[in-house]
């Protein structure tokens, strides 16, 4: 009886620790991946975005390029801040979802722009009759867009550079290859008329919706 009895309060016991952890579980749930709001002005080939919440228009597609996986394709529309301030609506077309990669990557050559540096790390784009459009400012020695509100989120870039892990070069350089593999795959979906989803989808953990 005393061994069944023991056996009880064991049970009892280990009941007790079930019920506190899944109470301190609710009551300090996980931290959430925030969507990455570092826009930093790059070279290379394309566009490239860490988050899916980015995208307005969105499809799917498998594609490696060197070490980096893009699983999305789509369309992204940024309100970033002009040099005096004022809003301007910056629209990105064939943007990469790289789930993998340390920030976001802003192609000015693929836009219709001039780019006009400012200093060492920081840029302005304007138009064909010298209005601005965008500019960025210096962020740990790179040039990152200035958004509307600046709003927070993840940032690995701070912890890259401390660790000195950051890449030699953020700009993602395609291969003929590699081109006609996206090209090919986003034809597909857009004939299709599918591929699309919801931004509240988390095929990358990526849990914050766009508002």
């Amino acid at each position: 009886m005393g061994e069944i009895g023991d056996y009880w309060r064991d049970v009892k016991e280990h009941r007790k620790e079930q019920k506190q952890k899944k109470l301190e579980k609710k009551l300090n749930p996980p931290q959430r991946r925030r969507r990455c709001w570092d826009w930093i002005v790059v070279g290379g080939d394309y566009h490239y975005a860490k988050n899916r919440s980015s995208f307005k228009e969105y499809h799917r597609i498998k594609v490696r390029i060197g070490l980096t996986r893009v699983i999305g394709i789509g369309t992204i529309e940024l309100l970033v801040e002009r040099k005096d301030g004022t809003p301007y609506t910056l629209v990105l077309e064939d943007v990469l979802h790289t789930p993998s990669a340390i920030c976001n990557g802003f192609n000015a050559g693929l836009t219709d722009c001039r780019q006009m540096w400012t200093a060492v790390d920081a840029v302005e784009g304007k138009d064909s009759n010298g209005q601005s459009l965008w500019h960025a400012r210096g962020f740990f020695g790179l040039p990152r867009l200035a958004i509307i509100n600046n709003p927070e989120g993840d940032s690995l870039i701070e912890k890259a550079k401390a660790k000195k892990k950051l890449p030699f070069s953020l700009s993602l350089v395609v291969n003929q290859e590699e081109r006609e593999k996206i090209e090919d795959q986003n034809m597909v979906m857009v004939e299709r008329g599918g591929g699309g989803a919801s931004l509240e989808a988390t095929d990358d953990d990526d849990i914050v919706k766009v508002h």
